[in-house]
């Protein structure tokens, strides 16, 4: 891929790439985030119908998944000031710089939503989701602390049974793991950004068991609620 001026390519995570630079002139710059990082930020962009949108749900829950997306932006100098800061806070690192540093990165991606749309380039894929399944994604997005498998077949006009099929058949994944996916994102949102107690945010997020809920973030995070929220607390 031979990228110009202002152009803007997010790679999907677990995408191999290599960047080569052939003059002197140039300034690439090149923001890594980490997969659990790229999917807490990211899991909002679930609830509407923009490329950015169906990008992040191929991303997450295709077998398939688009590997990258592309943005011409133009000479955007508004774009420049956003990247400016963000550079600006990841190297001076200040008290908060994690926190600023994601919302920073979430102003970008807003940004070329609602002022680059048009211009995004994805490749072609094989995979392709009926709309509805993107609206059964957004409904478990918004209602991600109280929604059932009961209240979505009631919400779609499906059987439980049928909805369970097409939602395997079109992300790969359950029901069950879509929603604790989402759950845990806003888990750790929550631990770096309030002093909840670890058993408010369960309830909060619709975890029933602080025992199950510890057992299974240690599991995807390496590390207990609390270690977690003090790893974040020193960034």
């Amino acid at each position: 891929m031979n990228m110009e001026k202002d152009d803007i390519c997010i790679l999907a995570p677990g995408i191999k790439h290599t960047m080569g630079v052939y003059d002197d002139d140039s300034i690439v710059i090149n923001i890594i985030i980490r997969q659990s990082t790229f999917k807490r930020i990211f899991f909002n962009l679930l609830t509407h119908k923009n490329p950015l949108s169906f990008f992040f749900y191929n991303t997450f829950y295709s077998d398939n998944p688009n590997s990258y997306i592309y943005f011409k932006t133009k000479d955007d100098q508004e774009l420049h000031r956003v990247f400016e800061n963000l550079i600006v806070e990841c190297i001076n690192k200040r008290e908060y710089f994690t926190e600023n540093s994601e919302n920073l990165l979430r102003s970008v991606f807003f940004y070329l939503l609602r002022n680059h749309a048009k211009d995004a380039i994805l490749p072609n894929s094989p995979f392709k989701a009926p709309i509805f399944i993107y609206d059964i994604l957004a409904f478990i997005q918004e209602h991600y602390n109280t929604v059932t498998l009961r209240q979505l077949s009631y919400k779609f006009n499906y059987s439980e049974q049928y909805l369970c099929k097409l939602i395997k058949k079109h992300t790969g994944s359950t029901f069950n793991r879509i929603l604790e996916d989402i759950r845990f994102a806003k888990c750790a949102s929550m631990l770096e950004s309030s002093n909840l107690p670890i058993s408010e945010i369960c309830k909060l997020v619709g975890f029933k068991s602080v025992e199950y809920f510890t057992r299974r973030f240690k599991k995807l995070y390496n590390m207990t609620p609390t270690e977690y929220r003090k790893s974040k607390s020193f960034q």
